[in-house]
């Protein structure tokens, strides 16, 4: 025999969160009837409804056979205020009353229905321990209670826990919980308990996800005494947080549908017929001929029928909801591909992603391209408001029912490791979700495919999932998962390319089924914030590393010095939301605290360098093949290629370096945002580009150079000095900027103030000439690289 006991009707009518009781909503919108139906078409034997002190929804179906009238009590200890729900079983309208008159008192209740053999159920038992119950609370209540609920709609690791620790009692654990709360529990074999399983359903449309099976009974007779002996199992599939969210929905819907009358349209528009079949449970009706008709004047055009004010409700939902739907064509081209017979819950949850992908384009889209017509008012950015109410109002349910999910998830692992630390099996292992925004960026790579030989993420023995969007469907090699942008927004000039929009509500999905211990951005664009509403929603902590080369980034997306302080502003309040930030260099704490960034947060970390990738073997001739160069000494600069960073200055230099050593040329590495006039103050010197290059590309023209220059002085990281270093090139560098931190001077290369072009011509002349000193600094160079360890506090630095 089979029965949900735990189910809600229309009679818990109190929401217990403030906004839908201030509104009016109710707790659940189910008819006693439509309950019963449900439950007995879902496979279930027997019925019964649970509202809140209240067996008003367990009358209306009392005379149906095996139908028994039940409610949920609200109890509470003396001195506590925190709430405690009972199911009380099989009662009457009799004991109702006495169950509210003595229901203040958690004591008195429980002495009340076991001395009139009331079968009652500790509802959802782990629900609400440490937030608003203290955590010792649970071990009253073992002592109380025989019969717990393993309950449908809390986060399933709640229901797992709590069959462990049931499992787990001894004699000897309900001795000392006995004496150490000051009372003796009322069973005479209190560690012997029961699990049982309802639904807690207020939809309708997961009566019967969980129940209670006694295997033979024939009765309700039956029934309850295998309940009380223990021969009652839990039956149904797991709960999960989109069930949760699809109910909540639902009454929401149900709300607006009857408030505004939508039911009268009931079958008239494809939306409709969508939200019907997907919100609302299928219950089989025969429709007399009046409603038929109430369904057909909002869709008559009457003159006199709108005056009468019988289309007002309707009107506004069509021009607030559906207009905006059924003119997009992706949820058009959705509500094609749904079919009658698929699954509810997944093809409702499949629509609201489907939506929320097109607010977020939406938003991100309308925001950035007119952000400068707002500054004249809040007209332009009227759609992206709309786009953020759609958001918010499908996203929002799902959100919250993921927040609700970790923290069911947090108490259950505070209950086993606060009071019962011998049950085995207690702990999780580490997971670190790590949000980048392309396989292709910079910090991503130097973490993750150093990773390969010994170092970054993988280096370490932390655990680590690397996620990211892009439009490539296969990830890469290693532990990565690739979501596909459900848009792209271009933010700067044309060379930078544009940002992929992740889908945000797989990715919280995924967070969550991942089980991730803590977050880690690399980026503070789409996928950061993405990440950074991830770890709020599910409670985790949330720490960023910062691309050293952030400084050059904002100038070359901002375009003008009023939107780089915009951009800077936006910079210091997403990383001063994190717990810890890792910068590159000591550098960089000081600039970055000078920009808006907090201090106290911030750690030096220097990335890793892959010591078998670049390396001075892999000098192999490869500026003769691309440039023809066969003698002579290499000068190599990588960086932003532009006059702020002295590139002029080095073309100087070296036209004035090559007077003593003639075959003297210069490399420059990285992207060139002023190309031609560059190449006008460069004209003679010997001076070649070779663009943007792959990581191995790179590795093998450092190892083809001779030394590495830079006279920057805004750079925040070190990575291409150590990477110069690694390759066996000595490094002329300013003593302003990070590059500083990163070489012994005199050994490994040397440092020239900055600005000082006759101090800088005469260390790159020095090392230019002078063949054996330089060869001497390349192999310190490289010696340096290989004694360096930056792996021993790597956990603790990433996370």
């Amino acid at each position: 025999m089979k029965i949900d006991l735990h189910v809600h009707s229309k009679f818990s009518d109190q929401a217990p969160e403030w906004v839908p009781r201030k509104i009016g909503c109710r707790e659940s919108y189910s008819e006693p009837l439509h309950i019963y139906r449900v439950a007995m078409e879902r496979g279930m034997n027997g019925v019964t409804i649970t509202d809140h002190n209240s067996i008003l929804g367990s009358l209306a179906i009392a005379h149906l056979p095996n139908a028994f009238i039940s409610e949920e009590v609200t109890t509470y200890f003396p001195d506590h205020p925190g709430e405690i729900h009972v199911l009380a079983l099989r009662i009457n309208e009799e004991k109702h009353r006495e169950i509210q008159r003595l229901r203040r008192n958690i004591f008195d209740l429980v002495a009340y229905l076991k001395d009139q053999a009331i079968p009652h159920v500790l509802a959802h038992p782990l629900y609400g321990l440490g937030s608003h119950l203290p955590g010792d609370v649970f071990e009253r209540l073992l002592l109380l209670f025989r019969n717990f609920e393993a309950n449908g709609t809390r986060a399933e690791e709640q229901n797992e826990t709590l069959k462990a620790i049931l499992s787990f009692l001894r004699p000897e654990d309900m001795e000392r919980l006995g004496e150490l709360h000051g009372f003796r529990p009322p069973d005479p074999d209190p560690w012997l308990k029961n699990l049982v399983g309802g639904s807690d359903d207020h939809s309708l449309l997961y009566v019967g996800s969980r129940y209670t099976e006694v295997p033979g009974a024939q009765g309700l007779e039956d029934f309850f005494r295998g309940l009380e002996t223990g021969n009652a199992r839990v039956g149904g599939g797991q709960s999960k947080p989109e069930q949760l969210a699809h109910s909540v929905c639902s009454i929401a819907y149900q709300f607006f549908r009857e408030r505004l009358g939508l039911q009268r349209t009931r079958g008239r528009n494809p939306i409709f017929r969508f939200l019907d079949r997907s919100l609302l449970a299928r219950i089989e009706e025969k429709e007399t001929f009046l409603p038929r008709l109430r369904g057909f004047w909002p869709h008559l055009g009457i003159r006199g029928l709108k005056n009468m004010g019988f289309q007002t409700g309707w009107s506004i939902f069509q021009r607030t909801v559906l207009k905006p739907f059924l003119g997009d064509p992706q949820l058009k081209e959705f509500l094609k591909t749904v079919k009658g017979g698929d699954d509810h819950g997944s093809q409702w949850f499949r629509f609201v992603k489907t939506a929320v992908n097109t607010s977020l384009s939406q938003i991100m889209e309308q925001v950035f391209q007119d952000a400068d017509a707002a500054s004249c008012g809040l007209l332009p950015l009227l759609p992206s408001i709309g786009s953020a109410g759609t958001f918010g109002l499908l996203a929002g349910p799902y959100m919250g029912s993921y927040a609700h999910a970790a923290a069911d998830r947090r108490s259950s692992r505070q209950v086993l490791e606060n009071f019962f630390p011998s049950i085995p099996g207690k702990g999780r292992e580490s997971l670190i979700g790590c949000f980048y925004d392309t396989p292709e960026g910079g910090l991503a790579r130097s973490l993750f495919s150093a990773g390969e030989h010994g170092l970054g993420f993988a280096g370490t023995g932390l655990p680590w999932t690397g996620i990211t969007c892009h439009g490539e469907s296969v990830a890469p090699e290693g532990n990565f998962k690739v979501f596909r942008p459900v848009g792209r927004f271009v933010f700067g000039p044309d060379p930078v390319p544009p940002f992929p929009i992740p889908p945000f509500l797989d990715l919280l999905q995924y967070s969550y089924e991942s089980n991730f211990t803590g977050i880690h951005s690399l980026t503070p664009g789409p996928m950061g914030l993405a990440a950074l509403a991830i770890a709020r929603i599910l409670r985790l902590p949330i720490r960023a590393t910062l691309h050293g080369g952030i400084s050059r980034f904002t100038r070359r997306f901002s375009g003008d010095p009023s939107a780089e302080a915009t951009l800077w502003k936006y910079l210091s309040w997403y990383y001063n939301r994190m717990e810890q930030l890792n910068v590159p260099s000591r550098w960089a704490v000081k600039d970055l605290a000078r920009r808006g960034l907090r201090q106290d947060k911030m750690r030096v970390f220097s990335p890793p360098v892959d010591l078998q990738r670049f390396n001075p073997v892999k000098r192999n001739g490869y500026l003769e093949k691309r440039f023809a160069l066969t003698r002579g000494a290499g000068l190599l600069y990588v960086g932003w290629i532009a006059s702020e960073n002295d590139i002029p200055l080095l073309g100087k230099i070296l036209a004035q370096l090559r007077r003593t050593a003639r075959e003297a040329y210069l490399i420059c590495m990285g992207e060139i945002p002023e190309r031609s006039e560059l190449e006008k103050s460069l004209r003679g010197a010997p001076v070649f580009f070779t663009g943007p290059l792959e990581e191995e590309d790179l590795a093998l023209l450092l190892a083809s150079c001779d030394l590495f220059v830079s006279p920057s002085i805004s750079d925040l990281e070190g990575e291409i000095v150590l990477q110069a270093q690694a390759s066996g090139l000595p490094a002329v560098v300013a003593d302003s900027g990070c590059f500083p931190e990163f070489i012994i001077p005199g050994q490994t290369g040397m440092i020239v103030k900055a600005g000082d072009a006759s101090g800088l011509f005469q260390a790159m002349e020095t090392l230019t000439l002078d063949a054996a000193r330089r060869q001497r600094m390349a192999r310190a160079a490289r010696r340096h690289m290989e004694e360096r360890n930056v792996t021993a506090d790597f956990p603790q630095t990433l996370f």
